[in-house]
């Protein structure tokens, strides 16, 4: 079992569309393409989607007190519980993964892993970043485009007050990744990566998911999957970051390129 965490716009989708196109299936009913965020597919598998969905709707005071005040607060129902289970026990592949990005970014920690080791289920996760500033600027340009197309005030509030905006997404950026680096310092089955390095080393990455984690993959040249345009076009939209938070962004993002030239240097 693999599970994909990452921030929304840090390639996940592009990593997990390569690991299902390898062998790794991340799903049968996806989540559908999207015109503006992603026309390649998203590969993120409905069924648990929907209970992503359904916590963070249930959560979504305490994701907006997370973001302003570093506040946590996060609760599942045994409901919950039972739907997740329902869902793990329907999949039967002799190797499978799914992806989780959904907000609070907790949710992997806080929902998934413990059911997941309370059941005693062998588990390694993949772990996709991107740089926040890039991330940021792609998480812009969505929302911008996407009230652009709506229309009405949303659109109006976003070009008002840009740097509200881009902030929530960096504070977004900071919770997400604290939570990889959390992970990878308490637990040796993680693999961190970005874009870049799946792009110019594919077959090394394919390569430890294969000596270390005891994956199959066939090979997939991540370049045939790979649209640049869909990360990064540009739209006309200008924001300032809060220095206090970007020195700490600056320095989890020092630490991930730590951790992923770790892994990819490593050697059977």
């Amino acid at each position: 079992m693999l599970v994909v965490i990452g921030m929304s716009r840090s390639g996940t989708s592009f990593l997990s569309g390569w690991l299902h196109r390898s062998g790794i299936p991340m799903g049968s009913r996806f989540l559908e393409a999207d015109d503006i965020m992603n026309t390649r597919g998203f590969f993120e598998d409905m069924d648990f989607l929907d209970i992503h969905l359904a916590i963070s709707a249930r959560n979504k005071d305490r994701v907006e007190r997370m973001y302003e005040y570093g506040d946590p607060g996060f609760t599942f129902s045994k409901e919950d519980i039972q739907r997740a289970q329902a869902v793990l026990s329907r999949r039967t592949e002799a190797q499978w993964g799914w992806k989780v990005t959904a907000k609070p970014h907790e949710m992997w920690s806080l929902f998934w892993k413990p059911l997941l080791d309370t059941k005693g289920l062998n588990y390694t996760v993949m772990a996709s970043f991107r740089h926040y500033e890039s991330c940021i600027r792609s998480c812009m340009r969505v929302k911008y485009l996407k009230r652009q197309a709506k229309g009405g005030m949303g659109f109006l509030k976003l070009k008002w007050f840009p740097d509200r905006y881009a902030n929530r997404h960096l504070k977004e950026w900071i919770i997400a990744n604290r939570e990889i680096l959390r992970h990878a310092k308490a637990y040796d089955n993680i693999l961190v990566t970005d874009s870049a390095e799946l792009l110019e080393n594919g077959a090394k990455v394919a390569g430890i998911l294969r000596e270390k984690f005891g994956f199959e993959l066939a090979e997939v040249d991540p370049k045939s999957l790979y649209e640049k345009e869909l990360m990064d076009r540009p739209v006309d939209i200008r924001y300032t970051l809060d220095p206090t938070l970007e020195a700490e962004a600056r320095n989890i993002y020092e630490q991930l390129i730590q951790l992923k030239e770790a892994y990819v240097c490593y050697e059977n």
